[in-house]
This record gives structure tokens, sequence and C-alpha cells, in this order.
């Protein structure tokens, strides 16, 4: 039995702080991909002088160095004005994808350079663009100790070996660089909205915001409603606004339509969490769809032909298998204060009625004071008390348990398997440094809440059977009569599966149903804000 807290006040803390940060970053950058640029080539390039430049300081890049090892130190870029005019229309472009323009910009690094500086520098501009359009422009775990997120290297020496090979990519290098980005629909869907958004932004966004001071429902006549027609209209959620404050059934319709692409429950009524996400600004969907882009590129899950995937903001897990899902479920995740760890590893086992042990932290915080009051607590939840350091039982009876404090607690605590069982009946062992695993929960009604944040870290999930008869199906010819087999021992017991299983926690509040409609979450851990600020700080700017 876990606290349960309402996550409201982070939830409007985090929007204000992606509002505010618009006045620190919402400026023009004008870039033209047709501005042509000159450059003097008059001073002579001698290729020993490169060579001497280049080993006497000039770069450490092993791979540049053997790239014009390789072609005797001839230029790659230098004198050729067509080829450096491409990159940087390629450069100019990067701002499309979210990237930081300024770190490629070469050309106003290169003021008061020798023609053997300006060689190095463009290719490692070069370099740079196609490293964070394939990879990543941040390092994930550096940004917020709840990401373990972990990019491959791009390949630098297999970039250039391809450059130097295809010579047809040096009238089209910013095809070449742009050859790098990710390949999924998804990547670029985001940059289809990325482009939608900045236009919708330009033109003053949705309108005004709704007063968020009253619950809007089915009949109700009330000025709040004709402000909420008004911005459902500009947000495309309704054809025709016909200025009217009476909410008719074309408005529940629309916000039930609102409420799906939002991850709300959709029952037709304007409530608090529904009135928040209809007043989130265009800028501020906009930045989820920058620090999107970015996580795509920086994803270090290698998709297998089945795997398991936790979207943590969408509050859903599945089981995908061949591009197909064949399982789905809602899940509970971390609250704020025990956020569910941003990892992927891979699922080995199942252990089925399972004994819970119950951590130290929640055993003197929370059990503690509890069972002080209550002596009957234990007995009532089929808890027992353990010596630490022994398997000895102490009956809680023959204990006065006023003298201990969380600091002097000499007992551990473990919930034997029943239905009362805070792990449920079954759990999916994916062993990991976070202690994190998926489980069974006796705590059903918590799945029908809109924000999902309940446990200390770890997943429970709302169809956990099905999922058990998934997984056993791949290696039982009647999975679910073996299961119940188990189940009925009334033991702890553990199934390993005979193929392990990869599973991602992915953190992503923008994505698209499978019919293309974007979807946005709240940014329920503060990631998203997180992550943007260090795009901002690597010269991401919003480009409105």
């Amino acid at each position: 039995m876990e606290i349960i807290t309402n996550n409201y006040i982070l939830k409007r803390v985090v929007f204000v702080f992606f509002v505010s940060c618009w006045f620190l970053v919402n400026q023009w950058h004008h870039v033209s991909a047709d501005e042509m640029i000159e450059i003097d080539f008059s001073d002579q390039f001698v290729n020993s002088d490169f060579e001497n430049f280049v080993f006497n300081g000039g770069t450490e890049d092993t791979a540049i160095i053997q790239f014009y090892t390789d072609r005797s130190f001839h230029p790659f870029w230098y004198g050729d004005l067509d080829k450096i005019n491409e990159f940087k229309r390629a450069v100019d472009t990067s701002e499309i994808h979210g990237l930081p323009h300024s770190k490629y910009e070469f050309l106003r690094k290169s003021e008061n350079t020798t023609v053997y500086e300006f060689e190095i520098l463009v290719m490692k501009s070069f370099i740079s663009l196609i490293s964070d359009l394939n990879s990543v422009a941040l390092n994930p775990s550096d940004i917020d100790n709840s990401i373990s997120v972990y990019p491959k290297e791009t390949d630098k020496y297999a970039i250039l070996s391809r450059l130097e090979e295809g010579r047809s990519f040096e009238k089209n290098l910013k095809d070449f660089v742009f050859s790098y980005a990710p390949k999924t629909p998804e990547y670029s869907k985001l940059l289809n909205e990325l482009a939608r958004l900045r236009g919708i932004t330009i033109n003053n966004g949705w309108g005004k915001s709704v007063p968020e001071d009253k619950f809007l429902g089915y009949n109700l006549t009330h000025p709040n409603v004709g402000s909420l027609r008004t911005r459902l209209f500009n947000m495309g959620y309704l054809t025709f606004d016909s200025g009217s404050n009476l909410y008719d059934g074309e408005i529940k319709s629309a916000i039930q339509l609102f409420q799906a692409d939002h991850g709300l429950n959709d029952d037709g009524v304007a409530g608090n969490y529904t009135l928040q996400a209809i007043n989130v600004s265009s800028k501020t969907r906009l930045i989820q769809v920058l620090v999107n882009l970015e996580r795509i590129r920086w994803a270090d899950f290698k998709h297998k032909s089945r795997y398991i995937l936790v979207n943590q903001p969408n509050f859903q897990a599945y089981l995908i298998e061949d591009d197909n899902v064949v399982w789905q479920s809602r899940v509970v995740i971390g609250l704020p204060e025990h956020q569910t760890q941003e990892f992927s590893d891979v699922m080995t086992h199942l252990i089925i009625n399972p004994v819970w042990h119950v951590p130290r932290s929640i055993s003197t915080t929370e059990y503690l004071p509890i069972i002080q009051e209550n002596p009957e607590f234990l007995e009532d939840n089929d808890m027992s008390l353990i010596v630490r350091g022994t398997d000895q039982e102490i009956d809680p009876n023959l204990i006065d348990m006023s003298q201990f404090e969380p600091d002097n607690f000499p007992f551990l605590i473990k919930q034997n398997p029943s239905n009362t069982n805070a792990l449920g009946v079954v759990k999916f062992m994916f062993p990991n440094e976070f202690n994190i695993y998926m489980h069974d929960t006796p705590m059903k009604e918590l799945f029908f809440k809109d924000e999902r944040t309940f446990s200390h870290g770890c997943v429970r999930v709302q169809d956990p059977f099905q999922f058990a008869f998934n997984l056993l199906g791949y290696q039982e010819e009647n999975p679910q009569k073996k299961f119940q087999k188990v189940l009925q021992s009334k033991q702890e017991s553990q199934i390993n599966l005979e193929e392990p299983i990869p599973v991602s926690l992915i953190y992503r509040t923008v994505f698209f149903s499978d019919y293309g409609q974007p979807q946005y979450r709240s940014d329920i851990y503060g990631r998203d804000a997180a992550v943007f600020m260090a795009l901002q700080d690597a010269g991401v700017i919003t480009q409105i």
C-alpha cells in the first residue's frame, strides 16, 4: 500500500515554466536557404603545409586526420564554392530539425582564420551537424539523473569514408547530411508538426485562453462556454464558431476528441485537467515538439521484432511484435518524489505469487507510524516482521513498537502472497540497478485517473493476466493453464522467459495516433523543461 498524492501543483509549475521560457527564447531568426555566399580563395593552399598544420595541433580528431591523410592532404572544402554553399544550405536547414544552428555556423567563426584553419573548421562543423542529427545534440544523462539513456556514438570514420567514396554527394551535400536524420515516420511527423505550430504561433496562436474557474458540461449555459467554443474552433476541433454560450452536443463531441488526443478520460466534461490542457499555448506545444525531436535522436533502444514499451507521460504499456501492438494496458508510474527511471533493459522472467519485501524507506517512514497507531495492521495485511540479517520471524504482539524510530527500527517487513499483496499476484522482471519492475496491483481504482503517478517508481499494470498469457504464449502450448496452475499453488514461483524480451521505459510527451493525429501529454516530471533548457543552452532557438 503506497501513498497517493496529487501532482497538480507540480504540473502547474511546469506549465508556468514553459510559458515563461518563451520570454527568453521567442526571437526571430531569419535564414534563407537560397542565399549564396562569396569567399575569397586567393590564398594558396599548400598540401605539405596543411599536413604540418594538421599534425601540429590543427585538430585532435583522429577521423578527420585519417580522412585528410588518405587524400594526401588535398582540401575538401577550400576552393570549392559550390560545395561550401551546399553545406551552408544544410546548416541553415538544421533549425527546421530543432538543432543549434549557431553550433555549425562556420562562416561566422571563420573570420581571421588561415586557409588551413578554415578547412578544418568547416569539416568539424560538417561532422558535428551529422553527429547531432544522427545521435545527440545533448548528453541525456547529464540533464536529469532520472534519465538513463546512452545514445550511440556516430561513427565519424564511416561518415568520412562514405563522403570520400561517394563523389556524387559532392554536389548534393545537403541530402548527404540529412540522410543521417532518424528514418522513423514519427520523426517526419514531428518535423511537420513543428512547422505547423510555427505557422500557428506566428498568427497569434489559438486566441484567448478559457477561464478555468468553472467546470463546463452538457446543457450548461455560461459565458465561459462561448470562450471554450472559440478556442476549440481555433484549434480545429470545431468547424464553425456560432458564438453560443450553450454547452451543446457539438461542443461535447469536440471536447471528447480533444480529451482523447491529450490522454484524458473522454467524458465530454471540461474539468480542471481538460481546461488546463486546452489553455496550453501553441508556443509551449512547439517547445514540446522540439524536445521530442531530440529525444528520438538520442533513443538508445534497439527495436527487435518483439519488444515492450512503457511511455510514462502516456501512462500506457505495450507489447509489440512485428510493428503491431499485440497487448496494451494502462499503467501507474512513480510519484514526482519517486520518479520512474527512463531506461532500457531486458525482461527475463515472471514471478507469480510474489512475496513483497518492503523497502526499508517504506517500512520506516510509512508503515512504522501506522503500526504504532494500529497494532493489527501487520496481521490485517498478511505481513510479517523479520529480524534484520536473519530469517527469524517475530510476533509483533510481543514487541513494544512505540520504542522505535526510523533510525533504530531493527526489522524487515515482508508481505506474503495474496490478492491484497501490494504487488498483486504477478510481477514482470527486467533486473536493473533501479530496482524497477512491472507488476499487478490490488489498487485497481487508480487506473481510471487522468494522471496516474502514485507508485514508488515501479510500473503497475492494469491488465497483468493477459500480459502474462502473451509472454508465456511464446513458449507454452497452453499459457493460461500454465499460469493458473502456478497461481493456485499459492507459493512464490519463477518462470523464466526462454527468449528474453527488450523493454524500454521512455518519456514521450508528443507522439501520433494510428491515424496520424498528434497526441500531447503533460510533462509530469518536468523532464521536458530540463531538456529544453539544455537545448537552449546549446543554442537551439524556436525560430518564431
